[in-house]
């Protein structure tokens, strides 16, 4: 936030640049993925500002790196590393100056980070992480997110479901649906967002 406040209103690059202007402008073109496109119109719907869209990466990062954190102190990772790591994030001058870069590829590392929190989870639940309903509907989505955000994401949702598959072969035909799922879900995004948007 301290970052933010020297370099306000943020950082942009030139692929935000036209971004802004898309949004700006409500016509849309999928030269950036149109999701990123409309993630940012909708926070600046509320305030019309690069700030504010460098505010609500700044809070999604420090909130999903403190439930990642929580989750190592769980796994019995000692405190004061914990602390030493929290510290060291918030002062680390790429931290900084990304976090508060209007940049699709910001979020895409929150959301591939938010993957990586995902499967701590399943690796401290293993198969008990399936007995919960809400695990299963979550799971197509954070694995998809990843890809409606940046074209390369296709290898991190087809890497999520083959690291699934090679944890739990035993579930094939669940991790079969959820990653059908997911394919859906893409296609039902990009579809909706294009006719609605006019992209």
């Amino acid at each position: 936030s301290i970052g933010l406040l020297i370099f306000w209103p943020g950082m942009m690059s030139h692929d935000s640049i036209i971004q802004w202007n898309q949004l700006s402008q409500n016509r849309y073109s999928n030269l950036q993925p149109v999701f990123h496109t409309l993630f940012m119109k909708s926070i600046t719907m509320i305030w019309d500002s690069p700030g504010a869209v460098c505010l609500v990466q700044i809070i999604m990062l420090g909130t999903l790196l403190g439930f990642f954190l929580k989750e190592l102190e769980s796994l019995g990772i000692q405190k004061k590393y914990i602390w030493l790591s929290s510290a060291f994030i918030a002062i680390n001058p790429i931290n900084i100056v990304l976090s508060i870069t209007l940049w699709k590829d910001i979020l895409y590392t929150i959301l591939v980070l938010l993957c990586s929190l995902m499967f701590l989870k399943i690796g401290k639940a293993k198969t008990q992480f399936y007995s919960k309903k809400y695990n299963i509907i979550l799971l197509p989505i954070v694995f998809t997110l990843p890809y409606l955000v940046r074209w390369n994401g296709l290898f991190i949702l087809l890497g999520c479901f083959f690291f699934l598959y090679l944890l739990f072969p035993e579930k094939r035909r669940i991790n079969a649906t959820l990653f059908l799922s997911a394919i859906i879900l893409v296609a039902i995004t990009k579809g909706l967002l294009t006719n609605i948007f006019q992209v």
